[in-house]
């Protein structure tokens, strides 16, 4: 029998806090805290985008990667940047 992952399984915390539950200052913060973490810097809350500044180059802005994103906002990458 095949298992299959789906984008979710590869995520970081919750990439949309608006489907972060349960919904709380204590939650929201450490949602963010994990995805610094993990160098994910870029979150959504709808289409609202938070962006943490990690002090440090990632390697996340090469010409390629920008090129390969921007064609679907939802479970996909989290910003235009955002690998």
């Amino acid at each position: 029998m095949e298992v299959k992952t789906s984008l979710l399984d590869n995520m970081i915390g919750v990439g949309d806090m608006v489907l972060l539950e349960p919904l709380s200052e204590d939650s929201f913060i450490d949602n963010l805290r994990k995805r610094f973490d993990h160098n994910e810097i870029y979150t959504y809350i709808g289409s609202v985008v938070i962006s943490i500044n990690p002090y440090r180059s990632l390697p996340i802005f090469t010409p390629d990667k920008v090129r390969s994103t921007g064609t679907e906002t939802s479970m996909s990458s989290v910003h235009t940047y955002m690998p």
